[in-house]
């Protein structure tokens, strides 16, 4: 639908509020019709757009057909009517608007990115900035606007169901189009390049040469500004001290920071002693939390207690490395919840108990989950590939890498693939429900980030749940446990449906405190500045390629992004070995890289950002002197040091993984479909 004009600030606000009451989640109304529908694989609708002239609304379906059309159409018109007969509930539009609160007052760490983003469209089109930009008034005016009666009913009825300014698309895809379009590329220079004349063909080699020889030109950097090593050598630390309280064996770790009136809880459990199935399951039931049952609450109510108190339960999946031992690690599973300050005592009750009484005997719930999830996931990796190939390269020369793929890798898109080709929810639901029980035993920590006036009270309520535990916790060491490691597949190519190659590379190398771990972060933005990025890139056609370092898991990559070529990839990989150890790196081009990378450390984080990084580090062992201790290593490295950790470390047996587009399929007859939806 296209709605009215950008600039009408409260026709913004409005319109922001409407798409939220039927949107926002799988308790809104249209969401949850079109989620259960059975038309498609995933609902695919999006919020308000404000980047053009005039504002537009998306509602659509993944994964249907296209006979399934008009029973789509008339399914979203009837739930739409549907909502406007029976009226809102009250209490939904007080929960919206709870939750557009929150999110004007979250300070994000590209909160100024963002806001430039969100207004560019408007300036252009003559709003007023100031006005989108005062929230707080504008929150004012749509509170006391939404109190008319059947405030969100008419807009509705009039920007939707009346609107004459909508369109319905259908989008059919085509399973031979990579291939045929590649075979037509071919046709057509094959025919241009028959008609070129001698002459035309000689300049075009002309041409080339010339393109090549200045792209391997150093250009003249003096005419630009520019930052020199020497204004960032000293640390500009900007911590917050994180002080830790025991309490019946459960650490509390407990960080003051201007969060603009909210509270963050963590809840954290050490993950251990799991069997391979229960660490193939870990990533399918983080996905799941907040949004499966608890008690004698179905899903949609529980999503419904989360919005009345709270931005919602999250939770997420980490495997963290020892700063000390590359091959030390621990699996962490995390609890986050963020909401109001005198809505505290309410939220840490509640993701207590929802934790505790987890129910999965909606297995239909599973289902809509898990094929939400994998409909877009096939999108992800037209964006992500890189990470995925990276991830799954280095799946294959060590433990903790295989799991951290078996959780946000290619493994884990062929574990929830597995699940959803299988279709046996009650089987699934079962496995989950004995994982949780497991999970729930395990150690446990907590953390707890908000104004120097509201830690006591955070700690209190977090002792006061805690109180409520029959177990008392006896809390180990972090990096001292046992784990089973999947079965990881050590084929090196799959094929996407993309028309677009990914290829990594993976070697292993040093602990976060060797003195080559900084050597070789500076030798990776040397080799993406100077070689990679001219030669994958500029010469090579990829969107984006380099190499780089992961100081903290001890992991060196080369990767290539959007590639239209592996072979010549690979190659690259290889020749910037030779390259590094012949190449004179010059004082300017070590500058661009440590400032780089120091830039990376010392970057401002919001409040809640970097009480968070500090947790992290005082919990997992990465004090501030071993951050100032790497920082002034990277100041240090030399020329020499270069040469030397190329010899020592990248001529070292790694392992590649190269994600194949369609077009190169007859090149990998081997190479099976990461994600096969057949």
């Amino acid at each position: 639908w296209v709605l009215g004009d950008v600039t009408d600030f409260h026709l913004r606000l409005s319109m922001i509020l409407m798409s939220s009451v039927l949107i926002r989640n799988s308790a809104c109304r249209l969401l949850n019709t079109i989620e259960t529908s059975q038309l498609g694989s995933a609902p695919y609708c999006h919020f308000v757009d404000f980047c053009g002239r005039q504002m537009t609304f998306y509602c659509g379906v993944k994964g249907s057909q296209p006979e399934k059309r008009a029973s789509f159409e008339r399914l979203v018109t009837e739930t739409l009517e549907d909502i406007v007969k029976q009226g809102i509930d009250r209490d939904l539009i007080e929960t919206t608007l709870h939750q557009m609160e929150l999110g004007q007052r979250h300070i994000s760490s590209n909160q100024g990115k963002y806001i430039i983003q969100m207004l560019n469209g408007s300036a252009v089109h003559g709003a007023d900035l100031n006005e989108i930009v005062d929230i707080d008034a504008g929150l004012i005016w749509l509170r006391q606007a939404s109190k008319k009666p059947r405030f969100i009913e008419d807009l509705i009825q009039k920007y939707l169901l009346d609107n004459k300014h909508k369109v319905f698309m259908t989008y059919q895809p085509s399973h031979d189009h990579f291939v045929s379009d590649h075979k037509h590329l071919v046709k057509e220079l094959s025919t241009i390049k028959a008609g070129l004349s001698g002459q035309q063909k000689q300049h075009l080699v002309d041409q080339a040469r010339s393109l090549k020889e200045r792209q391997e030109k150093t250009p003249d950097e003096s005419v630009l500004p520019k930052l020199l090593l020497s204004d960032v050598i000293k640390s500009d630390a900007r911590d917050y001290d994180v002080f830790t309280k025991q309490y019946h064996g459960y650490p509390i770790y407990q960080c003051a920071a201007n969060t603009n009136g909210l509270f963050h809880l963590d809840w954290m459990f050490t993950v251990a002693d799991l069997t391979e199935q229960e660490m193939q399951l870990l990533p399918i039931f983080d996905h799941l939390f907040g949004d499966i049952g608890s008690g004698e609450m179905d899903y949609q109510a529980v999503l419904r207690w989360q919005d009345r108190c709270s931005s919602g339960i999250s939770s997420s999946l980490n495997v963290e490395t020892h700063p000390l031992d590359v091959d030390r690690f621990s699996v962490q599973w995390s609890i986050s919840i963020c909401g109001l300050l005198d809505r505290l005592d309410d939220c840490t009750d509640m993701v207590w108990q929802y934790m505790h009484a987890l129910r999965f005997d909606e297995p239909m719930r599973i289902k809509e989950c898990l094929e939400k999830y994998f409909a877009y996931a096939e999108d992800d990796l037209s964006y992500h590939g890189h990470s995925y190939a990276m991830s799954m390269a280095s799946a294959m020369i060590s433990p903790k890498a295989s799991i951290r793929d078996t959780f946000s890798g290619g493994a884990s898109l062929q574990i929830v693939q597995y699940w959803v080709k299988q279709g046996q929810w009650d089987q699934l639901a079962e496995a989950l429900a004995k994982l949780w029980r497991k999970l729930i035993k395990m150690p446990q920590a907590f953390s707890f980030i908000a104004p120097e006036s509201s830690i006591e009270q955070g700690i209190a309520s977090i002792q006061r749940v805690i109180g409520q535990q029959q177990q008392k916790m006896y809390h180990e060491d972090v990096f001292d446990a046992h784990y089973t490691v999947p079965d990881h597949s050590t084929q090196n190519a799959f094929l996407i449906n993309a028309d677009v190659n990914f290829v990594a590379r993976c070697l292993k190398t040093v602990p976060y405190t060797h003195p080559d771990a900084a050597t070789l972060s500076v030798l990776g933005k040397c080799m993406t500045n100077q070689y990679m990025h001219r030669v994958i890139r500029e010469q090579g056609g990829a969107y984006g390629g380099g190499a780089s370092h992961s100081n903290t898991n001890g992991e060196f990559y080369f990767y290539s992004y959007r590639d239209p070529h592996h072979k010549q990839t690979l190659k690259a990989f290889d020749n910037s070995i030779d390259w590094g150890l012949q190449a004179e790196f010059s004082a300017s081009m070590f500058d661009e890289a440590k400032i780089s990378l120091i830039a990376q450390i010392d970057k401002p984080r919001s409040p809640y950002a970097q009480a968070c990084r500090n947790i992290w580090q005082h919990r997992f062992g990465y004090t501030r002197d071993l951050v100032d201790g790497f920082r002034q290593k990277l100041v240090d490295v030399d020329q020499n040091a270069l040469r030397r950790v190329i010899e020592a470390y990248l001529r070292n047996q790694g392992s590649d993984m190269v994600l194949v587009k369609q077009s190169d399929s007859a090149n990998f007859s081997d190479a099976k479909l990461l994600i096969d939806k057949s």
